[in-house]
């Protein structure tokens, strides 16, 4: 459930922020507003939920005539399992503020991507009844490449991998890791 309210948060934000954005394309300002689906693989000390399905929306902004253009990403993931018969749940939370380029004009369809930047990260482990977190800033790196279909939709993939000092109190865990997933988004 926790999951599905996200996705809908960041549907509705991804909406809300294309509304206003989109008309500002016939002054020159260029952007991707995309929803990312997919995974995140986390250091071996988050078993057993490493592994997590993640989701992410990413907006890249900037004028045509900029080399790099500005990107604000926000990434979640969680999941939750057994561990010697006790329940355990995590989630993970970045925001995520750097520089994007992708190559290709806007009427090409094949749009390679790459960016990185700063981010600010949390994290959050629950074991039974004992919950710890952590949070703190780190790097991102992205890339991948997706597809332009038409005026606008963009499909495709994309990867990410983060880079953060912390650790969850009390264990191993680190905050970063690998993520991946499909692409679906809009661009003008």
């Amino acid at each position: 459930m926790k999951i599905a309210f996200r996705a809908l948060s960041i549907f509705v934000f991804l909406c809300l922020t294309m509304s206003i954005l989109t008309p500002s394309a016939s002054a020159g300002v260029t952007g991707e507003a995309n929803l990312i689906f997919g995974g995140m693989t986390l250091s071996k000390e988050w078993e057993p939920i490493k592994s997590q399905p993640a989701m992410a929306a990413e907006f890249t902004l900037g004028k045509d005539s900029w080399p790099v253009l500005i990107a604000i990403d926000l990434l979640t993931s969680r999941d939750s399992g057994s561990s010697n018969g006790t329940h355990v749940s995590g989630s993970t939370l970045e925001f995520d503020m750097g520089l994007r380029k992708i190559w290709g004009s806007k009427e090409r369809t094949t749009r390679p991507f790459f960016g990185g930047g700063l981010g600010v990260f949390s994290g959050e482990v629950k074991t039974g009844t004992d919950k710890r977190t952590a949070s703190d800033v780190g790097f991102w790196f992205n890339g991948g490449v997706f597809w332009r279909i038409g005026k606008g939709l963009n499909l495709g993939v994309d990867a990410r991998y983060s880079i953060v000092n912390a650790k969850i109190t009390g264990t191993e865990a680190e905050l970063g890791g690998l993520s991946y997933g499909a692409l679906i988004g809009w661009g003008w």
